[in-house]
């Protein structure tokens, strides 16, 4: 008999494949991965049944059909106008004369009957400063002794002149009685040999003498006209330095211009002003003026110009008719109201393709009984003047047009009303005013609800307001 090791090197190594397969079983000999298979399979058709139990249980539904979408809308009757274009335009209101006033003479200035600040208001020909005029009185003196000696040597010159032709003729007289004196004395020494030599030379030396006399007074008779005339000038030299001196005395007093309102002041008493410099500046609310601004195409589409005057100049707008025009001012919720007129075309501005055209308000239509307040400089304004006039148009709220230009219109449709688009042509926009042309006829109901993107030939509840 052999006996066996229970020793580690007599052990032999297990068969894995025989230790697989055993872990494969469980202790009844069954597969488990078959058992799993069959589990999934049962709920599967658990599933399958409970899904075919429920269809067989659904309820059966009728096809639902979509009704017309209903609209509710406000409508209008479209009728063919005649309206008149209102074009508008906004602009600061300003007077229309403003004067600079400036010292025109030096010194310093002696007294101011008021202190005059901005917004004060002076009277035509009101003093409103003066000048120290010591300086300027004296230089008045000084003229007018200057015209007082040119004066005197004029007329002293004058009489002189006088006096000397009056000598001509006593020197005439007196050479014709030498010249006869001498011709007697010679014909009585040389025909009868009566008298002497020198009886006939001092003939001849007195007749000589008054003839030179005379000679010499013609002279200076000759040369008084050319005297006159120097002192004339020297005269009217000296009167006009008296009247520069007088005016430079009257311009140490400013007065007033007009009846206006002072809108700057740099002058105190007792400061010492040199000419040209700026003291005050006064402006005349009796005419108000207000530029704004149009469109190009509003001037040239809207304006109503005039008959073209031929003889004026060519490169230029034609004249503007009297057109009336509504000035109008807000502040919150209070809006006052003026009558002015179209004055003018001002410029025009290559740049924003604009005209700058002018508005005038005069003084008794800037102020009324009924408004707390007149049209004032500085007020920024609202200017409205009338335009051409357009024939056969609509005039839709602007609600009723579409921004890429259609309209809808609400037509009857057997029982119902139904939408309709028609394409327009927009003439002009004017406030909450839209006038256009287009597929419309007199009577037609237009929809002047704000629509979106609605369907066309959508159905419709007219609402009446």
């Amino acid at each position: 008999m052999v006996e066996t090791k229970s020793g580690p090197e007599n052990q032999t190594e297990p068969n894995p494949d025989e230790n697989s397969g055993d872990m494969r079983k469980d202790s009844n000999g069954d597969n488990p991965l078959r058992a799993r298979i069959g589990c999934g399979l049962l709920v599967l058709l658990f599933a399958i049944g409970g899904a075919a139990g429920l269809y067989a249980l659904r309820e059966q539904t009728e096809a639902v059909i979509p009704a017309d979408p209903l609209l509710t809308v406000r409508v209008m009757s479209a009728e063919l106008e005649e309206v008149g274009i209102t074009l508008e335009g906004h602009g600061v209101v300003r007077p229309v004369r403003t004067v600079e006033i400036s010292a025109e003479v030096a010194g310093r200035v002696a007294h101011m009957p008021r202190g005059l600040r901005e917004g004060d208001l002076v009277g035509r020909g009101e003093p409103l400063l003066r000048i120290e005029d010591d300086d300027y009185i004296q230089s008045v003196k000084e003229a007018e002794a200057g015209v007082a000696q040119a004066s005197a040597s004029l007329a002293a010159l004058q009489r002189r002149w006088e006096s000397d032709r009056e000598r001509r003729e006593l020197l005439v007289r007196s050479k014709a009685l030498a010249e006869g004196e001498y011709e007697r004395t010679r014909r009585l020494f040389e025909e009868q040999a009566i008298g002497s030599v020198n009886a006939v030379e001092a003939a001849e030396q007195a007749y000589t003498r008054t003839a030179l006399e005379l000679s010499s007074l013609d002279q200076a008779l000759h040369l008084y006209p050319v005297q006159q005339s120097e002192l004339e000038a020297m005269l009217r030299a000296a009167e006009s330095r008296l009247e520069r001196a007088r005016i430079q005395l009257s311009r140490t007093e400013i007065k007033a211009p007009f009846d206006g309102r002072v809108t700057h002041a740099a002058v105190e008493e007792g400061q010492i002003v040199q000419p040209g410099r700026h003291l005050l500046s006064l402006a005349e609310d009796a005419e108000l003026e207000i530029r704004f601004s149009l469109e190009a195409a509003e001037v040239r589409n809207w304006l109503p110009f005039g008959e073209e005057d031929r003889e004026g100049p060519p490169a230029w707008f034609p004249p503007l008719p009297d057109l009336s025009a509504q000035v109008s001012w807000r502040e919150g919720r209070t809006e006052l109201k003026w009558t002015g007129f179209l004055h003018r075309i001002v410029s025009f501005d290559a740049t924003t393709r604009t005209a700058v055209l002018a508005v005038r308000v005069h003084a008794d239509q800037a102020r009324h009984e009924d408004q707390p307040i007149p049209l004032s400089d500085g007020m920024f304004c609202k200017v409205e003047i009338p335009g051409r006039t357009l024939t056969d148009v609509f005039v839709l709220p602007r609600s009723a047009v579409t921004y890429d230009g259609q309209v809808y219109l609400a037509e009857e449709d057997g029982d119902a009303d139904r939408l309709r688009t028609v394409p327009v042509e927009v003439i002009r926009a004017e406030g909450d005013r839209v006038f256009v042309r287009g597929d419309i006829a007199s009577g037609d109901r237009v929809i002047v609800t704000r629509l979106v993107a609605p369907l066309e030939g959508a159905k419709l509840e007219i609402r009446e307001d």
